[in-house]
């Protein structure tokens, strides 16, 4: 996500801001904050993965503008590129149009990367047991527990060192800057301004837990880099969702620390698409009731949300857009799914779409083969999603077809065919034989 901090920015309908607690209201509220505000989530976002994954491959690439390929796409690309004007999801030919001089790697083969994410999960390990991953670059680790008690030669205390900060490591958001908040995949601007009004902080904790927490993020980051390579952006808070928000205010290879006084008016200027959960299908019911921004969505009862979005979703955003967000960071040893995925560009013949879903069924089941030497288990279900551009945006479901357009089918796998891969795998290790293509007992499934 891309922040960038302006000068003039257009105004954003705010709700009246209530009062702030004096001093005797904030103390009695100590005792029911200290359950919220119980937790330090730091939220770690590798800049740009999959060209740091290649600049690390290549240091002379670090000063080049970089962009990787997945079929006729640029998925990311390094700072010198977006410097020149290539973004995130552009076309191939577009990104040369804005930077001739882009230096292109394939990214087609995730291999190296979800390598390079093993070796940085390991990293993460060293520091607390308690990290949840997502995807391949972004990870949420749970640090209260080491906060309470840091282990031998984890030195925290050095108020010299970030006395300029209130004892933060930098940064620390006091809502003193105006800045926006961009949706990756729409581009939409989420505006925060800045703050007129005192923050009375409570007293339970959270100041002191975070701040050790702000400087144990700064370690972490410091340890990526001297040890892998890798730099990455950081956000500290009370939570998974307010975490990851920070960690987007000041990027890259920074971080930021949001205190729970803050949680309130900076959540009410983001649009709805920010909170985890509301995707393209939720945000469009809620602005055909003309929600738009999360203060308006305060407005709506819990009772309507859960009507209009079901009762997961609708309860669940009626709890996020208050700064209630409890969800745990999960411990994940393995995926719970794999897959692998082809454009089909260039593709109009039923034969030549056959032969590239064996291909792609070939290197899911190397994986398959590899988590079964791992862990010892065996898939149970392959499912095939087909994304109709054309058709989404026919339908009007968006405007560049990215959403919608999404049909399934699946079918059980028997237990066999893995087994049959995997002696299949051993004996071509063993110089017996050559690897046979992947089964095709269920490619008629699909057709």
């Amino acid at each position: 996500t891309l922040v960038e901090e302006l000068r003039v920015l257009p105004s954003v309908p705010l709700p009246p801001r209530g009062k702030v607690m004096d001093k005797r209201e904030a103390g009695s509220d100590a005792h029911s904050n200290a359950k919220k505000h119980a937790r330090a989530i730091i939220h770690i976002d590798l800049d740009c993965f999959y060209a740091q994954v290649e600049m690390v491959a290549e240091p002379e690439l670090r000063d080049k503008p970089l962009g990787i390929q997945q079929k006729n796409i640029i998925v990311t690309c390094n700072y010198p590129a977006r410097a020149r004007g290539v973004g995130k999801l552009q076309r191939l030919k577009s990104a040369f149009e804005a930077c001739p001089e882009l230096v292109i790697r394939n990214g087609s083969d995730l291999k190296r990367y979800r390598e390079a994410s093993e070796k940085i999960l390991s990293q993460l390990k060293t520091f607390t047991p308690r990290v949840e991953r997502l995807g391949l670059d972004e990870f949420f680790l749970d640090v209260t527990d080491v906060l309470r008690a840091p282990p031998e030669g984890l030195d925290l205390e050095d108020e010299e060192l970030f006395g300029a900060n209130e004892g933060f490591a930098p940064h620390l958001y006091r809502g003193d800057k105006k800045l926006i908040l961009v949706e990756t995949q729409t581009g939409t601007k989420s505006h925060v301004p800045t703050r007129t009004q005192k923050v009375e902080h409570c007293r339970c904790g959270c100041w002191r837990r975070l701040q050790l927490g702000s400087r144990l993020a700064q370690k972490i980051r410091g340890r990526l880099y001297s040890v892998l390579g890798y730099t990455a952006s950081a956000g500290i808070s009370v939570s998974k969702m307010i975490a990851k928000l920070s960690g987007e205010l000041h990027k890259p290879n920074q971080q930021t620390t949001m205190l729970p006084a803050y949680v309130t008016e900076f959540l009410s200027a983001l649009r709805v698409r920010k909170l985890p959960g509301c995707g393209y299908s939720s945000a469009r019911k809620l602005k055909e009731l003309d929600i738009e921004y999360v203060h308006q969505l305060r407005q709506v009862s819990q009772k309507k949300l859960i009507y209009v979005l079901g009762d997961q979703i609708g309860a669940r955003l009626y709890r996020l857009c208050r700064g209630d967000d409890p969800s745990p960071v999960v411990l994940r040893e393995k995926e719970k799914t794999m897959s692998e995925e082809d454009s089909f560009l260039g593709s109009d013949h039923p034969a030549d779409v056959e032969s590239r879903i064996s291909r792609l069924l070939h290197d899911l089941l190397d994986r398959v083969d590899t988590r079964f030497c791992r862990h010892g288990d065996l898939p149970s279900l392959i499912r095939l999603t087909i994304r109709d551009r054309a058709a989404a945006k026919r339908k009007g479901q968006s405007s560049n077809g990215y959403f919608g357009g999404r049909s399934s089918k699946q079918v059980a796998v028997a237990a066999t065919v893995g087994l049959m891969y995997h002696i299949s795998v051993v004996r071509v290790k063993a110089g017996a034989t050559i690897l046979p293509p992947p089964p095709p007992h269920f490619l008629p499934f699909f057709f």
